[in-house]
């Protein structure tokens, strides 16, 4: 009888060491998915961060974007304006050389 209640005494000491072992497993195995969800939340806040940044780059990229696009109409406008004044300045030209040439065959 002694001897079956050490056998049970060693096996309930088993069974509390086995139980605090398997606590202290599970301890750890929920700081680890703490600490991996706590470095998930950053990295997503992160990731949040550099998409607002990109999102503001985009924005500002768009609105230069259109003040070229101004800025190139506006010159085509001016570019425009000036081959038709040179095609003005072309036809008076050859008007003057007609007139010195008459000129200077009636002379």
């Amino acid at each position: 009888m002694v001897f079956m209640a050490q056998i049970e005494k060693v096996l309930s000491e088993s069974d509390e060491r086995s139980s605090s072992a398997e606590e202290t497993i599970a301890k750890k195995r929920i700081e680890k998915a703490n600490q991996q969800s706590k470095d998930l939340e950053n990295q997503n806040k992160d990731l949040k961060e550099k998409y607002d940044v990109l999102i503001n780059q985009v924005n500002t990229f768009e609105e230069q974007n259109n003040e070229f696009n101004e800025q190139i109409k506006m010159l085509d406008e001016k570019n425009a304006d000036l081959l038709a004044q040179t095609e003005v300045l072309k036809d008076q030209l050859k008007v003057k050389h007609a007139v010195i040439d008459i000129v200077g065959v009636r002379s």
